[in-house]
């Protein structure tokens, strides 16, 4: 935890070493910042939601544009 001269404590370090890129650590190393199964699983769930939300949508216009004579 590193303590600024404000008196604010962050939990995060930063490397400002390299002067092309400012590099800051969090506090977590890589293998804690991979997604588990469930969080990927539960993402893939809600695009493929939306997907099926989408084609419902394009069907019920197609219908209701036929509903008007239109093609």
């Amino acid at each position: 935890m590193m303590e600024r001269s404000d008196g604010v404590a962050h939990a995060y370090d930063c490397d400002h070493s390299p002067p092309d890129r400012l590099r800051c650590s969090l506090g977590f190393t890589k293998d804690q910042l991979v997604p588990t199964g469930s969080q990927i699983a539960r993402v893939r769930g809600r695009a493929s939601l939306g997907a099926e939300v989408e084609v419902r949508a394009r069907a019920s216009w197609r219908a209701t544009r036929s509903d008007r004579g239109e093609p």
